[in-house]
């Protein structure tokens, strides 16, 4: 259960005195970059709107105070070694505010009653999955809402539909080399359609007509926005969600970490098209647009998958609440603990299996050798003893 360390992980402790009690519920998410803490806000958001004490370490506090919310912030906090620069300074905090009698983060973490993957199988793949691990993906997907008055208006009066471009909170377009920049801007000059670009700068050289530059846009709004025909992102899995419940179809330039398997997985979807970062030219980004625009299947094909991933007995949220409080309803759900949870990791990854055999490969010529000579001895035996009869 370390690997869940990698990523992100809340901590629940809770006592439910009663089935309709609330509960006092730790987040634990050390991680400096907002799109990891994106999905977890929404969770903790929706717990504290069901009367649940929440309490969440987190780089990102909430800039509005919110009922049954309190933040612990950690901005400031240096990341590094996860061990050393995490877990540490996680540990002060949380044993000042609760107690230096609470375990150390590293076993409240091996001590998992439930997982919440932010995925889901209609665009990750259907995997075998214990009980304890439930799909999530989309939680943090919002609800539309009208976009402001300028960016509604150079929307709705885009003739041809708006190319939405953003690369998500990490990576920013502005850094570019001037040859990709330009290869972008020329691209886009011959579009009859819109584009809304996220930039960080103030200005973009060379700036077409149809080209807006925002430095943040809500990405999710502006998606759900019926004029927008395609959405060239990098991949990362919270924007790529949102274009998937918009039904928006995709230009996925994938750059580090798992965007690669997600563009190669819209892409066999039939919901978009992988452009490649470093041989990106005008024409290439002309080509990769063009495809998506002209053929009808990526646009029908992205309002199916979209229907598909919305279509759920209950919200991502709602989902997640409601598995939350049956953990705490049932005092940590001991049934849905799996054993593999306590193997040790050379076990949970069979390597005794594996060593054994291997070990019995190579001891197997060994027995061979060791038969045919115990063979040889007693034949040489029964005939030697033959003779001197």
């Amino acid at each position: 259960m370390d690997y869940i360390r990698n990523a992100m992980f809340i901590i629940f402790m809770a006592h439910a005195l009663q089935v309709t009690s609330g509960a006092r519920i730790l987040g634990v998410f050390p991680h400096v970059t907002k799109s990891h803490f994106v999905m977890a806000e929404q969770l903790m958001k929706g717990l504290a709107s069901k009367g649940h004490e929440v309490v969440v370490l987190s780089h990102f506090p909430q800039k509005e105070k919110i009922p049954n919310y309190t933040d612990i912030s950690l901005v400031g906090s240096m990341p590094g070694f996860y061990r050393f620069w995490y877990d540490i300074p996680s540990e002060a905090i949380v044993k000042k505010y609760f107690g230096e009698s609470i375990p150390p983060l590293h076993e409240l973490v091996r001590n998992t009653s439930l997982i919440l993957a932010n995925r889901h199988f209609t665009i990750n793949q259907p995997i075998p999955n214990v009980p304890a691990v439930i799909e999530v993906g989309g939680i943090h997907v919002p609800i539309p809402k009208k976009l402001p008055q300028d960016l509604d208006k150079f929307m709705n009066e885009s003739e041809h539909g708006v190319i939405v471009f953003s690369l998500g909170s990490t990576v920013k377009a502005s850094t570019f080399s001037e040859q990709k920049r330009d290869a972008f801007i020329e691209a886009f000059r011959e579009l009859p359609q819109r584009v809304l670009w996220k930039w960080e700068g103030d200005a973009l050289p060379g700036q077409p007509k149809n080209i807006k530059i925002i430095k943040w846009m809500p990405q999710g709004d502006v998606l759900a926005h019926h004029n927008v025909k395609v959405f060239i992102t990098h991949g990362g899995l919270m924007g790529t969600m949102e274009a998937v419940y918009a039904g928006v179809p995709m230009v996925v330039i994938p750059l580090f970490g798992d965007q690669f398997l997600n563009a190669k997985s819209y892409e066999e979807e039939g919901v978009g098209v992988q452009l490649d970062y470093h041989t990106i030219t005008k024409e290439s980004v002309l080509n990769a647009i063009t495809t998506v625009l002209n053929d009808q299947k990526y646009a029908e094909r992205a309002k199916d998958t979209s229907q598909a991933f919305k279509d759920r007995p209950m919200s991502p949220l709602e989902t997640a609440i409601f598995w939350t409080e049956y953990v705490l309803r049932h005092r940590g759900a001991p049934f849905l603990r799996t054993a593999g949870a306590d193997l040790p990791w050379y076990q949970y990854v069979l390597l005794d299996v594996v060593s054994a055999l291997i070990l019995i490969g190579y001891l197997s010529p060994c027995d061979h050798v060791l038969q045919y000579k115990v063979c040889n001895f007693s034949i040489f035996r029964n005939v030697f003893l033959n003779l001197k009869k």
